[in-house]
């Protein structure tokens, strides 16, 4: 008997990408599995809804559902709530599946049916070569939603399954569990990081995470994206998305305290060092400075949005 496997993905305006990600899923391996693949068009205003529905109509099991409310995790919600499969494949608009991607994953359920939730590599696909700092400097993760190698075969911590390469059973989400619609992808300075949200509930569920190397995409890197001020400015999504972790994870009340006095010490002279280092030629000192205001502006940013939301202890 076939396992029953869906692939999910949302997109907003992702014309860039999707012709080769569209693609590449055309040429998966779903030798010995009932494969769904459904889109969801997040009210694109590009060329996306044509070129889900071209794909639609090519590839066997396809299915694009329209969601205008914007939100990735909004997305998801509404797609996971139509899926009836065994094992589901979250990805995204920009990724490069390996022809045996889907074939890994299941082959990793059927082996250890005591986890719950699975999660593959992810390895950037340059435009063109970055530069030095970028590659010595940059938290390959926060800002490129890639892995390096740090993901090993096995048990794994939560933080390290990410939503542009993860699989969950079917049996996670008969509890009710969900993504938060409040976190993740949208419009405007999003708070980053909702599958690490997803994870640490269903960690508390009692969900188990394996690492599946094997089961590899490549992330599409936009030129845009080796920008420097693009690259800093995902020090503040990911500071936001920290403080979510940290203090929100649970729904109890902020902390007293925006912040210690001794980060906020610490604050102040990386402030000082960001304008002394504003016209540097060295980027990778600049880089940093940078970072770690935005970073910790992002954090008190959400501070204050839980403190106004449900007020101090």
């Amino acid at each position: 008997m076939n396992t029953s496997l869906a692939v999910v993905f949302a997109s907003f305006n992702g014309g860039a990408t999707l012709p080769r990600m569209l693609a590449r899923l055309a040429e998966l391996d779903t030798t010995g599995l009932d494969v769904e693949i459904v889109a969801v068009d997040n009210g694109s205003t590009d060329e996306t809804p044509r070129l889900l529905a071209h794909a639609a109509a090519s590839v066997r099991h396809m299915r694009v559902l329209l969601h205008r409310p914007r939100g990735k995790n909004r997305c998801l919600n509404a797609a996971l709530s139509t899926i009836q499969s065994d094992l589901i494949v979250l990805t995204d608009d920009d990724v490069l599946p390996a022809a045996d991607w889907l074939q890994r994953f299941e082959q990793a359920a059927r082996r250890c049916p005591e986890y719950s939730i699975f999660g593959g590599s992810i390895y950037p696909v340059w435009p063109h070569d970055p530069p030095a700092w970028v590659l010595n400097s940059v938290p390959m993760g926060s800002v490129f939603g890639v892995h390096g190698a740090k993901l090993v075969e096995g048990p794994a911590s939560p933080d390290l399954i990410w939503g542009g390469n993860m699989m969950i059973r079917r049996a996670v989400l008969a509890s009710g569990l969900r993504f938060n619609e409040d976190i993740g992808p949208s419009s405007g300075q999003y708070t980053m990081g909702g599958e690490t949200e997803f994870n640490a509930r269903a960690a508390k569920a009692g969900c188990r995470f394996l690492a599946v190397p094997q089961a590899a995409v490549g992330h599409l890197i936009e030129p845009a994206q080796l920008e420097y001020d693009w690259i800093v400015g995902r020090g503040y999504r990911s500071g936001r998305g920290a403080y979510f972790r940290r203090h929100q994870v649970d729904g109890k009340a902020p902390p007293r305290l925006l912040m210690p006095a001794v980060q906020w010490r610490w604050f102040a002279r990386q402030y000082a060092q960001r304008w002394l280092l504003r016209r540097s030629a060295d980027l990778a000192k600049r880089f940093r400075a940078d970072w770690d205001v935005n970073f910790t502006l992002g954090w008190l940013s959400a501070a204050m949005e839980a403190r106004r939301t449900h007020g101090s202890t």
